[in-house]
């Protein structure tokens, strides 16, 4: 599975349950007031295969090539 779903999080709470562990991205929220997260869970990278960085994780190549898969599925099951 590849997740490539991103949001912004404002709320202080979710943001330390999140971010804790991140002292560097823990400080941007604390200066911005809001960050960018992944929407799985930083306790996926525990047992995923693979694992990138929100933001700057699966770009727009990766993302293209994913939604020409799903068309193609889309196609060939019809």
């Amino acid at each position: 599975m590849i997740d490539v779903g991103i949001h912004r999080i404002a709320d202080a709470a979710a943001a330390k349950a999140l971010l804790g562990h991140d002292a560097a991205r823990w400080q941007a929220f604390e200066t911005k007031g809001s960050a960018i997260v992944g929407d799985c869970h930083p306790r996926v990278e525990e047992t995923a295969g693979a694992w990138t960085p929100v933001p700057g994780g699966v770009g727009p190549v990766t993302s293209a090539i994913l939604l020409k898969h799903v068309v193609d599925a889309a196609a060939a099951n019809r």
